[in-house]
């Protein structure tokens, strides 16, 4: 069995995570669980456009942005936030 990937959450995402309800969070959970056994073919995980290599994971109306260090199996969750706010220009510097 291949070995899974290690969550990282970045300090923004875990305030974010934080303060969503039970209910929410849990299904971030779920969207965890599958980062951590296959971040790259999913049918809720795409490759965002840009210079370096950046996801996106679907997880109901939140977004889950991270980017992977295959050596090192990690998945490093940048940003989780709404699909309304996630994309907006001045979040640039997030994503």
């Amino acid at each position: 069995m291949p070995e899974q990937f290690k969550i990282i959450l970045s300090r923004q995402a875990i305030k974010y995570y934080r303060r969503l309800p039970i209910n929410v969070a849990r299904r971030l959970d779920r969207a965890f669980l599958s980062l951590e056994k296959n971040p790259i073919f999913d049918s809720d995980i795409k490759q965002l456009k840009g210079k370096d290599k950046r996801y996106r994971s679907r997880a109901g109306d939140l977004r889950i942005i991270y980017q992977l260090n295959k050596k090192k199996k990690l998945v490093m969750v940048s940003t989780i936030l709404p699909r309304g706010q996630v994309y907006k220009k001045r979040r640039a510097n997030i994503l």
